[in-house]
């Protein structure tokens, strides 16, 4: 309710301020910078959706899961940190790179940032390239990024299939 007047605000850091709702930010449509960082008791992230000019979402440890969606609308987002938000699909962000977001656009000075690290996207046995599928048209149009190589496939364990030893004296290996 304090920041309620402040209807012109541009950038608002509440990182790690044990907030439980951010309803406020919803009238504050000129915000270009949000950082709610570790703000763990959000139960809603759906004030973000108006935030339209909106350039950079800090929101790391938040748990944001299946309320992606709510950033469908940040077209002009050029920084994300996304790092442990519980997400376990990406069609949001690639919807959003598709309509220029998110990407690095050198004629405007602009590096995207993307991190999206510490994410459950391998809840589904293991193979996580079905949900990095859909970033990997953009990913390397993004001057920072985390992870910097999507994972796709299910690795398989290395296995040392061979031994070798020596006691003083040359082996040839044939």
């Amino acid at each position: 309710d304090v920041l309620a007047p402040l209807t012109r605000l541009e950038h608002l850091n509440v990182r790690e301020t044990n907030l439980h709702n951010i309803d406020v930010v919803s009238q504050f449509t000129q915000l270009r910078y949000l950082n709610i960082h570790s703000n763990t008791e959000l139960s809603s992230i759906a004030p973000i959706q108006h935030l339209t000019t909106l350039e950079t979402l800090i929101a790391r440890n938040v748990p944001i899961g299946e309320q992606i969606n709510y950033l469908s609308n940040l077209t002009s987002l050029q920084r994300v940190n996304l790092r442990n938000t519980g997400l376990t699909e990406f069609n949001v962000l690639a919807g959003l790179m598709a309509q220029g977001a998110l990407q690095d656009d050198l004629q405007r000075g602009v590096v995207a940032s993307v991190d999206i690290r510490d994410n459950p996207v391998s809840a589904y046995d293991g193979d996580a390239s079905h949900v990095y599928q859909v970033l990997l048209p953009y990913w390397g149009n993004i001057g920072e990024r985390e992870p910097f190589l999507l994972t796709l496939g299910v690795f398989s364990p290395v296995v040392i299939n061979e031994f070798m030893s020596s006691n003083g004296f040359t082996l040839l290996d044939v």
